[in-house]
This record gives C-alpha cells, structure tokens and sequence, in this order.
C-alpha cells in the first residue's frame, strides 16, 4: 500500500480543569495517528468518554500522564479495565491469544499508583499487559514522601516498572522514529505506524513539590510525497514497486530502462511534518519545554484563569494571556485553550472573556480555540499553513465554537 495519507487529529475528550462537572470532565486528550491512538492524561471519566467519542480503546497503545494530580490519573485503572474488555471482545472474534500491549509514560510514583490499585482492588489483568515507565531525573526537586520513605511496592504479574533518564539538555526521549534514508528502508516499510513517531518529554513549572511534564508527538522527518500517476505514466514508469520508492525521494529507471526518473519530475513537493504538544498545569515553561513547542501545529495550553483572578498569578495555573504569550513566543499554528476552571465555564461570558484575553496578545499568525468536551481538531498533511490575514479571518468565525 504504502499510502501517503494518515490521520493525525486530536480529540479532547476532557477539558476541564479540578472536579468533572457535566459539559466538562476531567483533563483527557486522545491524539490518533494512523489507526493507532496515544492518551494524554487519564482523570475520572475517561473510559465513559472514549464510549461516545470515535476513540476505539483497542487501538489505544501508550498513554502519558503529565503529573499525578488525582484529575489527572484517576480514570487510568477504569480505563484500563475497559481496555481489557475491548480486548478480550476482539479476542473472542479472532481467535487471537496475543496480549495487548499498553506502555504508559509519566513521573516518578506512576507505577505504585497503578500497581496498588490494581492490586488492591483483586484485579485480574488477562488479555493486556502494561509497562509503566516513570521519567527519572530532572532539574525539580520533587519531595513527594514515597521518594525518601520506605513504601513498600505492589507487585502485579501484568504490570512492569521501567524507567527512562534524563538526557542532558533537559528532555527525555520516548520514542524516535525511523526515518527513511535509504531504498532498504523502502522496501521494508509497508505502512505508515511502523516508522513511529518522534516523542519527547520536558518539564513545566507547576507546583514546587510536583513534577510535572510535557510531550511533544512529531512524524517522522522523512514524510512521503504524492505521485502523479498520469505524469510517471508519460515517463515510462507504470504503477508498482518504482512508486514506493519515487514517493520516498529516490530515482528510479523506467520501466524499459531507458532513463532515470527524479522524483520531482513525477511528485508533489516535500512537505514538512506534522507536530503536536501538549503541555501539562504550569505557570511557566522552562526553556528545554519551550525548545520542543517550537513551530508545533498544535500546541495545547492549560488556560484555567483569567487575568482579572486575584488568585492568577499567585497558582501554579496559566492565564489566558500567559497561554496566548507563550504560543506567539513557539509561533505555534493553532493554540487549543484547555483545562478550564469551574468559573469559567459556568458562562459564555466567561468563555469568551478568556478566548480574546488570548488573541488580544498574540501577535503573529497564531489561531486559538477554546476546546470542549469531544471537539476534534484534524491536523491536515503538511500541517496547518495559516497567513495573517487567514488567521485573522479564521478568529472571527471560530467565536461561536470558542464560546461552546
């Protein structure tokens, strides 16, 4: 197949910020990417969310946890229990016995929590496996007490610890993906989730005691070009394995060996590729943080209160303004409010208040939207390619949307 095209979009399917409440639950975003879906953050609700949302949960494979505040991490134990469900319903119609494999990112305290509550709660994990991997080191100097005390660990046969250091500049490196860089590459390369995606982690500033990360998801550098069929035809090269490697960037003969091809003769121009982050509760973000949001299409920003709070600058929360800064510093395409307060929501006014609070203050071609529960953002192939002028107009018939 070899196809160019993958879905790359992302569904909130909770935006609030504290206690769920019925127009907004706890913090979840699901990013999908070529059949395959990664979670950011898990509070209360998320496995009832994804049944009415287009998130299949067998299709979920790696989750990150941004910090281990109980809006955060306390749907994970129901949803992964849903998980299994899912799994051991596709089980029965494939007469599959493999285990599905769920890999689960955050900070240091991740895996006690899972454990003992699976533990704890008699349950029996059959059909998936996870492998909880805590991110090691850092520059905060988190003083949680299961760090100095001696907390017994909860030991489950489904679950495995793993961990991942620091590296030096700041950030940890989740996963790298494989880029192509020769014709081998090609041919053994059939679709577009085999080559993974560039993800990394940083830290923001939130509360002094607790760590608390970002993650930035990136395709693979290498993106594959369109054919023109009718133009590689009129050059001697009919449709089959010649194509892989045209859409890949490389030369070929024709099909009569006669001449070589370039694939700029018979394909659309490279394109760049598409890069999401999303940022956990801060009130700042440290420059290996700011270093990873450069440049993102999307860059999903925690907006919990507005400047008008007397308590604004006194949490470990971002104001609307201080998200609308922050995008127009990293020239991010698309700025996503999330995370919203109980206050806030409780009107449109408010929700308005807080959207222009953040366009008031960028000064590029930045467009921001005020998510909610279930909205879908699709990321388009190349990414998103706004003007000022386009932004400008995009601003204006997003204030319904942004007002929901």
């Amino acid at each position: 197949d070899f196809s160019v095209e993958s879905e790359f979009s992302v569904c909130f399917l909770g935006t609030g910020a504290g206690k769920s409440s019925p127009k907004r639950g706890s913090s979840c975003t699901a990013l999908r990417w070529s059949g395959v879906t990664y979670l950011i953050d898990c509070g209360e609700g998320t496995e009832l969310r994804s049944e009415i949302s287009r998130v299949s949960k067998t299709s979920i494979k790696k989750i990150f946890i941004t910090h281990m505040h109980a809006d955060h991490i306390f749907g994970l134990p129901s949803l992964l229990l849903g998980i299994q469900e899912s799994c051991k319903d596709s089980a029965k119609k494939s007469a599959s016995r493999e285990r599905h494999l769920i890999k689960i990112y955050g900070p240091v305290g991740l895996y006690n929590y899972i454990s003992a509550t699976i533990s704890l709660s008699y349950t029996e994990l059959k059909h998936i496996t996870v492998e909880v991997y805590e991110l090691r080191g850092g520059s905060r100097h988190w003083v949680h007490p299961g760090t100095y005390k001696n907390f017994g660990e909860f030991q489950h046969r489904s679950l495995h610890r793993r961990s991942i250091p620091c590296n030096q500049d700041g950030t940890w490196t989740i996963e790298v993906a494989d880029e192509i860089r020769s014709k081998d590459d090609v041919a053994t390369t059939s679709r577009a989730n085999q080559r993974g995606l560039n993800i990394f982690a940083a830290q923001v500033n939130h509360i002094a005691k607790m760590q608390c990360f970002g993650f930035m998801v990136q395709e693979p550098q290498t993106q594959l070009r369109k054919i023109d069929v009718d133009k590689a035809k009129a050059l001697g090269v009919k449709p089959g394995r010649k194509y892989k490697m045209l859409k890949a960037g490389f030369p070929v003969m024709n099909d009569d060996e006669t001449r070589q091809v370039e694939p700029d003769e018979v394909t659309a121009p490279a394109i760049p590729p598409r890069k999401a982050v999303f940022l956990g509760d801060c009130k700042g973000i440290p420059l290996p943080m700011a270093g990873l949001c450069q440049n993102a299409d999307l860059l999903v920003h925690e907006a919990t209160l507005l400047e008008s709070d007397p308590k604004g600058h006194k949490t470990g929360h971002s104001t609307g303004a201080m998200a609308g800064l922050f995008a127009d510093f990293a020239k991010a395409r698309v700025l996503a409010l999330n995370h919203i307060s109980p206050t806030i929501q409780r009107s449109m006014e408010g929700c308005q208040a807080l959207l222009e609070e953040a366009r008031r203050v960028i000064k590029g071609p930045t467009q921001v939207q005020l998510t909610y529960d279930l909205m879908e953002i699709e990321i388009p192939r190349g990414g998103f390619g706004f003007s000022n002028k386009s932004s400008q107009d995009s601003k204006e018939s997003s204030d319904e949307a942004g007002g929901s």
